[in-house]
């Protein structure tokens, strides 16, 4: 396949397309649903199509319905922090490996930082957080999920089914 512009007066068909002129003068008073008598140009001609327009888009995707809902809701009961093995939810890491990583990430110099503003309850000064790595400064404004489990920084994934915590 070869990829070519073609200028628009070589492209007469899709370019026609483009500039169809409009016989109506614009107008930006027109939004979904407004009562068009009440709008400020009176309901103009240009109004009026945007509004019919409009209201045969209403009834063509009147009749779709959402496949699902879903809707988060921050639970501590849902959690279970009861012990370490809850932090492990996937096979690439051991049980024994996971004694070991709360001293890795505090010898981790940017989850050390932040783990130190977690213990202190200490908010960082806006230049501190400026000089972070873009992952730090997610995680910090993710701060109300972040919990420190036995010394191990753990994100709590907040799901409708199954809440979790999970290692940083």
């Amino acid at each position: 396949m070869v990829i070519q512009h073609r200028a628009g007066k070589l492209h007469t068909n899709a370019d026609g397309l483009s500039r169809r002129p409009d016989d109506l003068d614009s107008c930006n008073c027109y939004y979904a649903g407004a009562d068009i008598k009440l709008l400020p140009c009176g309901g103009c001609s240009y109004c009026t199509r945007a509004q019919k327009v409009w209201s045969s888009f209403e009834d063509d995707v009147d009749y779709v319905v959402p496949l699902s809902v879903r809707s988060v809701s921050e639970q501590e009961e849902d959690l279970d922090e009861t012990n370490l093995d809850s932090l492990v939810n996937c096979n690439w890491i051991s049980e024994s490996e996971i004694t070991n990583m709360g001293a890795e990430q505090r010898e981790d110099q940017e989850l050390n930082r932040l783990i130190v503003w977690l213990e202190d309850k200490k908010e960082p000064e806006e230049h501190e957080l400026y000089l972070c790595s873009p992952s730090i400064k997610h995680l910090w404004n993710c701060k109300h999920q972040l919990v420190l489990k036995d010394g191990i920084l753990c994100y709590k994934w907040l799901d409708p089914f199954h809440s979790r915590l999970l290692l940083v």
